[in-house]
């Protein structure tokens, strides 16, 4: 995972196979994250900072410029 130094002006295309849009909605933070494969996606979801976070407002998941549909269905269980 690597996170975005420079904020993103709204301007910018954005590249990569596996990224994730992070939102919390309290603070107002909007990250964009990229991996190096999907297992490595899935497991950012999964942790205690992201979908399992009170804060989190969402988390949007792309594979290859799409969004990616996911399923948590047991704690610790991902589906896509």
């Amino acid at each position: 995972m690597s996170e975005r130094e420079i904020p993103l002006s709204a301007n910018e295309l954005v590249y990569g196979d596996y990224l994730t849009y992070d939102c919390c909605g309290h603070d107002g933070t909007e990250i964009i994250y990229t991996f190096e494969s999907l297992d490595v996606l899935a497991n950012h979801i999964m942790c205690e900072a992201v979908i399992q976070n009170l804060f989190t407002t969402y988390n949007i998941a792309f594979e290859h410029g799409e969004v990616k549909h996911y399923e948590i269905y047991e704690q610790g269980k991902f589906v896509v």
